[in-house]
Protein backbone atom coordinates (compact mmCIF):
# COMPACT_ATOMS: atom_id res chain seq x y z
CA UNK A 1 0.00 0.00 0.00
CA UNK A 2 1.02 3.11 -0.98
CA UNK A 3 -0.04 7.17 0.00
CA UNK A 4 1.59 7.97 -3.94
CA UNK A 5 -0.79 8.94 -6.25
CA UNK A 6 -0.46 5.81 -9.04
CA UNK A 7 -1.40 6.92 -13.08
CA UNK A 8 -2.16 4.26 -15.70
CA UNK A 9 0.77 3.80 -18.03
CA UNK A 10 -1.50 4.12 -20.89
CA UNK A 11 -2.44 7.82 -19.62
CA UNK A 12 -1.48 11.66 -21.16
CA UNK A 13 2.34 12.53 -19.92
CA UNK A 14 0.51 15.34 -19.75
CA UNK A 15 -1.53 15.17 -16.67
CA UNK A 16 1.41 12.83 -15.57
CA UNK A 17 3.91 15.87 -15.53
CA UNK A 18 0.96 18.33 -14.43
CA UNK A 19 0.14 15.69 -11.40
CA UNK A 20 3.73 16.00 -10.38
CA UNK A 21 3.91 20.04 -9.72
CA UNK A 22 1.60 19.00 -7.01
CA UNK A 23 1.75 15.46 -5.67
CA UNK A 24 4.05 12.43 -5.98
CA UNK A 25 2.98 10.65 -8.94
CA UNK A 26 3.81 6.87 -10.35
CA UNK A 27 3.56 4.98 -13.88
CA UNK A 28 1.96 1.59 -12.79
CA UNK A 29 0.62 -0.47 -15.68
CA UNK A 30 -3.55 -0.39 -13.66
CA UNK A 31 -5.78 -1.33 -16.74
CA UNK A 32 -3.98 -4.54 -16.68
CA UNK A 33 -4.21 -5.18 -13.31
CA UNK A 34 -7.97 -4.53 -13.23
CA UNK A 35 -7.70 -0.93 -11.78
CA UNK A 36 -8.91 2.21 -13.36
CA UNK A 37 -6.25 5.25 -14.62
CA UNK A 38 -5.88 6.85 -11.55
CA UNK A 39 -5.94 5.19 -7.51
CA UNK A 40 -4.31 5.91 -4.32
CA UNK A 41 -5.93 5.67 -0.86
CA UNK A 42 -7.49 7.59 1.54
CA UNK A 43 -6.83 8.77 5.23
CA UNK A 44 -8.69 5.46 6.56
CA UNK A 45 -6.51 3.24 3.85
CA UNK A 46 -9.56 2.30 1.67
CA UNK A 47 -8.84 2.43 -2.49
CA UNK A 48 -9.98 5.81 -4.41
CA UNK A 49 -9.98 5.24 -8.13
CA UNK A 50 -11.02 7.32 -10.40
CA UNK A 51 -11.82 6.54 -14.40
CA UNK A 52 -11.05 9.16 -17.44
CA UNK A 53 -13.44 8.89 -20.25
CA UNK A 54 -13.43 11.67 -23.20
CA UNK A 55 -16.55 13.18 -24.45
CA UNK A 56 -15.94 11.10 -27.51
CA UNK A 57 -15.17 7.90 -26.02
CA UNK A 58 -18.64 8.03 -24.32
CA UNK A 59 -20.66 9.15 -26.78
CA UNK A 60 -20.30 6.01 -29.06
CA UNK A 61 -22.48 3.51 -28.37
CA UNK A 62 -20.42 0.41 -28.63
CA UNK A 63 -17.31 2.51 -26.34
CA UNK A 64 -20.56 3.45 -24.01
CA UNK A 65 -21.34 -0.40 -23.58
CA UNK A 66 -17.60 -0.93 -22.85
CA UNK A 67 -16.74 1.82 -20.32
CA UNK A 68 -19.94 0.61 -18.22
CA UNK A 69 -18.82 -2.67 -18.45
CA UNK A 70 -15.37 -1.33 -17.22
CA UNK A 71 -16.66 0.64 -14.23
CA UNK A 72 -19.03 -1.57 -12.89
CA UNK A 73 -16.51 -4.52 -12.88
CA UNK A 74 -14.43 -1.87 -11.46
CA UNK A 75 -17.10 -0.95 -8.96
CA UNK A 76 -17.73 -4.78 -7.80
CA UNK A 77 -14.08 -5.69 -7.65
CA UNK A 78 -11.94 -3.32 -5.91
CA UNK A 79 -14.86 -0.91 -4.53
CA UNK A 80 -15.47 2.70 -4.91
CA UNK A 81 -14.49 4.21 -8.44
CA UNK A 82 -15.47 7.42 -9.85
CA UNK A 83 -15.70 8.57 -13.88
CA UNK A 84 -13.67 11.82 -14.91
CA UNK A 85 -15.35 12.84 -18.00
CA UNK A 86 -13.21 15.44 -19.81
CA UNK A 87 -14.09 17.74 -22.85
CA UNK A 88 -17.09 19.92 -23.46
CA UNK A 89 -20.37 19.26 -24.74
CA UNK A 90 -23.22 20.66 -25.18
CA UNK A 91 -26.71 20.04 -27.86
CA UNK A 92 -25.96 20.40 -31.17
CA UNK A 93 -28.49 19.88 -34.12
CA UNK A 94 -26.68 16.20 -35.11
CA UNK A 95 -26.56 15.59 -31.45
CA UNK A 96 -23.56 16.74 -29.31
CA UNK A 97 -21.54 19.27 -30.25
CA UNK A 98 -17.81 18.78 -28.79
CA UNK A 99 -15.30 21.72 -28.03
CA UNK A 100 -11.99 22.23 -26.45
CA UNK A 101 -9.31 24.68 -25.38
CA UNK A 102 -6.03 23.32 -27.66
CA UNK A 103 -2.72 23.50 -25.93
CA UNK A 104 -3.75 23.57 -22.72
CA UNK A 105 -5.22 27.90 -22.93
CA UNK A 106 -7.83 29.17 -21.91
CA UNK A 107 -8.36 32.08 -23.91
CA UNK A 108 -9.68 30.27 -27.21
CA UNK A 109 -12.86 27.89 -27.37
CA UNK A 110 -12.71 25.68 -30.73
CA UNK A 111 -15.42 23.20 -31.67
CA UNK A 112 -13.57 20.03 -32.80
CA UNK A 113 -16.26 17.42 -33.46
CA UNK A 114 -20.36 16.88 -33.97
CA UNK A 115 -21.58 13.71 -32.89
CA UNK A 116 -24.60 11.66 -33.71
CA UNK A 117 -25.30 10.62 -30.40
CA UNK A 118 -28.52 11.97 -29.12
CA UNK A 119 -27.56 14.25 -26.21
CA UNK A 120 -30.50 12.83 -23.82
CA UNK A 121 -29.07 9.45 -24.17
CA UNK A 122 -25.89 10.66 -22.72
CA UNK A 123 -27.32 12.09 -19.56
CA UNK A 124 -29.59 8.89 -19.14
CA UNK A 125 -26.24 6.95 -19.07
CA UNK A 126 -24.56 9.67 -16.71
CA UNK A 127 -27.98 9.34 -14.79
CA UNK A 128 -27.38 4.98 -14.76
CA UNK A 129 -23.87 5.43 -13.13
CA UNK A 130 -25.43 7.65 -10.35
CA UNK A 131 -27.89 4.67 -9.49
CA UNK A 132 -25.07 2.54 -8.96
CA UNK A 133 -22.90 5.37 -7.04
CA UNK A 134 -20.34 6.04 -9.27
CA UNK A 135 -20.20 9.76 -9.21
CA UNK A 136 -18.97 11.67 -11.99
CA UNK A 137 -16.79 14.78 -12.43
CA UNK A 138 -16.72 16.91 -15.99
CA UNK A 139 -13.21 18.81 -16.75
CA UNK A 140 -12.67 21.55 -19.76
CA UNK A 141 -8.98 19.59 -20.81
CA UNK A 142 -6.26 17.88 -19.48
CA UNK A 143 -4.75 20.29 -17.52
CA UNK A 144 -8.66 20.50 -15.60
CA UNK A 145 -8.19 16.82 -15.30
CA UNK A 146 -5.05 16.66 -12.94
CA UNK A 147 -6.11 19.77 -11.12
CA UNK A 148 -9.00 18.28 -9.94
CA UNK A 149 -7.10 15.09 -9.11
CA UNK A 150 -4.62 16.58 -7.00
CA UNK A 151 -7.69 18.42 -5.26
CA UNK A 152 -9.60 14.87 -4.61
CA UNK A 153 -6.19 13.52 -3.68
CA UNK A 154 -5.10 16.00 -1.23
CA UNK A 155 -8.97 16.07 0.19
CA UNK A 156 -8.75 12.15 0.78
CA UNK A 157 -5.75 12.20 2.69
CA UNK A 158 -6.68 14.79 4.99
CA UNK A 159 -9.77 13.79 5.86
CA UNK A 160 -12.47 10.91 4.99
CA UNK A 161 -14.36 12.07 1.59
CA UNK A 162 -17.75 11.71 2.01
CA UNK A 163 -17.98 12.14 -2.09
CA UNK A 164 -18.89 8.79 -2.65
CA UNK A 165 -20.55 7.73 0.58
CA UNK A 166 -23.11 10.41 0.09
CA UNK A 167 -24.38 9.65 -3.60
CA UNK A 168 -24.67 5.49 -3.00
CA UNK A 169 -27.81 3.88 -2.48
CA UNK A 170 -28.08 0.12 -0.86
CA UNK A 171 -26.84 -2.30 -3.66
CA UNK A 172 -29.72 -3.75 -5.84
CA UNK A 173 -29.34 -7.75 -5.83
CA UNK A 174 -29.60 -9.35 -8.80
CA UNK A 175 -26.91 -11.78 -11.42
CA UNK A 176 -27.41 -8.86 -14.26
CA UNK A 177 -25.81 -5.61 -14.29
CA UNK A 178 -28.42 -4.44 -16.17
CA UNK A 179 -31.46 -5.52 -14.69
CA UNK A 180 -29.76 -4.14 -11.59
CA UNK A 181 -29.18 -0.95 -13.35
CA UNK A 182 -33.19 -0.58 -14.28
CA UNK A 183 -34.20 -1.66 -10.84
CA UNK A 184 -31.81 0.93 -8.96
CA UNK A 185 -33.44 3.62 -11.34
CA UNK A 186 -37.28 2.15 -10.38
CA UNK A 187 -36.17 2.51 -6.51
CA UNK A 188 -35.41 6.43 -7.28
CA UNK A 189 -38.24 6.70 -9.01
CA UNK A 190 -41.62 4.52 -7.55
CA UNK A 191 -43.89 5.74 -9.42
CA UNK A 192 -42.68 3.66 -12.33
CA UNK A 193 -43.68 0.34 -10.51
CA UNK A 194 -41.09 -2.03 -12.02
CA UNK A 195 -39.61 -4.86 -9.68
CA UNK A 196 -37.37 -7.94 -10.50
CA UNK A 197 -39.89 -9.83 -13.13
CA UNK A 198 -40.67 -6.32 -15.16
CA UNK A 199 -36.89 -5.39 -15.00
CA UNK A 200 -35.84 -8.65 -16.17
CA UNK A 201 -38.29 -8.94 -18.93
CA UNK A 202 -37.67 -5.67 -20.40
CA UNK A 203 -34.02 -6.32 -20.24
CA UNK A 204 -34.80 -9.58 -21.80
CA UNK A 205 -35.53 -7.57 -24.70
CA UNK A 206 -33.69 -4.32 -24.38
CA UNK A 207 -30.11 -5.71 -22.53
CA UNK A 208 -28.51 -2.19 -21.56
CA UNK A 209 -29.99 0.70 -20.36
CA UNK A 210 -28.53 2.66 -23.51
CA UNK A 211 -30.82 0.39 -25.45
CA UNK A 212 -34.11 0.98 -23.54
CA UNK A 213 -33.22 4.81 -24.16
CA UNK A 214 -32.72 4.69 -28.07
CA UNK A 215 -36.33 2.42 -27.94
CA UNK A 216 -39.53 4.13 -28.36
CA UNK A 217 -42.33 4.17 -25.60
CA UNK A 218 -44.48 2.28 -28.05
CA UNK A 219 -41.95 -0.95 -28.06
CA UNK A 220 -41.11 -0.86 -24.58
CA UNK A 221 -44.95 -1.61 -23.57
CA UNK A 222 -45.23 -4.74 -25.90
CA UNK A 223 -42.83 -6.29 -22.94
CA UNK A 224 -45.67 -8.19 -21.11
CA UNK A 225 -46.66 -6.27 -17.71
CA UNK A 226 -45.21 -2.79 -19.23
CA UNK A 227 -48.11 -0.36 -20.51
CA UNK A 228 -47.26 2.52 -22.20
CA UNK A 229 -47.90 5.19 -19.51
CA UNK A 230 -44.95 3.14 -17.74
CA UNK A 231 -42.93 3.03 -20.99
CA UNK A 232 -43.05 6.99 -21.72
CA UNK A 233 -42.37 7.50 -17.75
CA UNK A 234 -39.34 5.18 -18.26
CA UNK A 235 -37.95 6.92 -21.17
CA UNK A 236 -38.58 10.69 -19.45
CA UNK A 237 -36.58 9.12 -16.60
CA UNK A 238 -33.45 7.92 -18.35
CA UNK A 239 -33.50 10.76 -20.87
CA UNK A 240 -34.48 8.92 -23.96
CA UNK A 241 -37.02 9.52 -26.50
CA UNK A 242 -40.62 9.14 -26.18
Amino acid sequence: MTDRLEVDIHEPLTIKRLLEQSVEADWENLNEMGFADYRWYDLNDLLVQWERKTVAEVAGGSSRARASRQLLTQLHTNGRIGLIVEGIMAPSLEGIGVAEYPHLRWKYLRKTLDLQTPYNTLLGWFASLLVHGIPIMFTANEAATATLLVALYNKSRKDSSELFSRITIPEVEHDDPNVRTLLGIARAHPELMIGNKKAEAIIAKFPTIDYICRSTAKSIATVEGVGLVTAKRLLEVLGGHA
